[in-house]
């Protein structure tokens, strides 16, 4: 491996040199999932309101309405009316 990817296919005696490593990072992967598979997590909801740009024409990344999951539907210029940072 070199910068700008692979200029070789392994040779089998270089893959059989990462074979032991690369299954005990396998078998590290799989008992680190089991793990953390029994943390018990509190349900803790919380209500978001989603807002983004919305243009009927362009991707909006820099122009259009600010549009909410909730219903708004306002202007850019108007952030301050509806908006405390």
């Amino acid at each position: 491996m070199r910068v700008g990817g692979f200029y070789r296919v392994p040779q089998k005696h270089e893959l059989r040199a990462l074979a032991e490593t690369m299954t005990r990072s396998r078998d590290d992967a799989l008992a680190t999932v089991a793990w953390v598979a029994g943390f018990e997590f509190q349900d803790f909801p919380r209500a978001f309101t989603f807002v983004s740009l919305r243009h009927p024409e362009e991707y909006p990344f820099t122009a259009g309405r600010m549009v909410s999951s909730s219903g708004l539907d306002i202007d850019v210029h108007a952030f301050s009316d509806h908006f405390r940072e």
